[in-house]
């Protein structure tokens, strides 16, 4: 996730902070049942509940997004060039340290997934980064 804002940063200047708060829901999504049982016992030390592991992780991910959007922290960044994704992956990937207490390493490919589900589209909610 790091990476990802750093390459985001340094491409396009946004604020790193911004970055990694606008790429968490999509990452934490992105690992899948291999971060559930962390996010799960993360939802029960916030009072979240669910009925199950999977519920519990779901609901945590849900709760972030609507903390984000009472923080009028945008969903997408309207800055990100299609065209630009190749390289802001091979970067973020070069970055990226396999000693990182992450539960998936990411490569290219995967990673730039990412940009795309952060890249604001014609259609649809644009946030800018100002």
């Amino acid at each position: 996730m790091h990476a990802v804002a750093h390459s985001l940063g340094g491409k396009y200047n946004v604020p790193h902070g911004l970055a990694n708060a606008v790429i968490l829901p999509y990452v934490l999504e992105r690992y899948g049942e291999k971060a559930e049982k962390k996010l799960a016992k993360l939802a029960d030390a916030a009072g979240i509940s669910g009925s199950s592991t999977h519920d519990k992780a779901r609901a945590f991910i849900d709760a972030i997004k609507a903390m984000e959007r009472e923080m009028m922290i945008p969903e997408k960044l309207d800055c990100i060039r299609r065209s630009d994704i190749p390289e802001l992956a091979r970067t973020a990937d070069r970055e990226a340290n396999p000693l990182y207490p992450v539960p998936v390493l990411m490569d290219a490919a995967e990673l730039e997934a990412i940009y795309c589900d952060v890249m604001a589209e014609a259609v649809g909610r644009k946030a800018t980064t100002a």
